[in-house]
């Protein structure tokens, strides 16, 4: 046999030379005229006109291909803008409530530096000329009676190792 015939076996036959019992074998020509070529277009080139607005001049004469599969649907195109709008929403929602977060605590600190400057936490007193505000080693303030008698801050709790510091009162 030449290379050119092959023979084509049943299903069923299996690599089996002897056929047996009704099995036939058939001999066919393959032809070397032609080779089979794939050819793929990884960019094809579409008509502009008639995918922006689903109609060419040219009609069939085009020479661009005529297809519409990329464009989106208009109810897809909705739902991505409402879902892009609701999402800049709450990012801008978010940034609002951190910033007025910020701002809340900057408040707090002021009015603590503020209450700390006036009263003191262990007598609750006002300071005054009498009542000299003093500063522990930990930083917290209190009036110069009270830090006398004490070897604890009464707001954090830290030894003071008896050593204070006159406070400067802001005016």
């Amino acid at each position: 046999m030449s290379e050119k015939k092959k023979l084509i076996i049943p299903k069923g036959a299996g690599q089996i030379q002897q056929l047996g019992s009704g099995l036939r074998a058939k001999q066919t020509d393959t032809t070397t005229h032609f080779k089979k070529n794939c050819r793929y277009d990884y960019q094809p080139e579409i008509c502009k006109d008639f995918y922006e607005t689903g109609y060419c001049g040219y009609g069939e004469n085009c020479k661009f291909i005529h297809d519409r599969s990329l464009t989106k649907s208009s109810l897809t195109l909705e739902r991505e803008f409402e879902e892009n709008r609701k999402h800049e929403a709450q990012k801008k929602t978010e940034e609002l409530m951190k910033e007025q977060k910020e701002a809340d605590e900057i408040k707090l600190q002021q009015e603590k530096e503020q209450k700390k400057e006036t009263i003191c936490p262990k007598c609750q007193k006002k300071y005054n000329e009498e009542k000299t505000p003093m500063i522990m080693k930990c930083g917290d303030w209190i009036c110069s009676d009270c830090a006398i008698g004490c070897k604890k801050c009464p707001v954090c709790n830290n030894s003071t190792g008896g050593v204070f510091k006159a406070a400067k009162r802001k005016r």
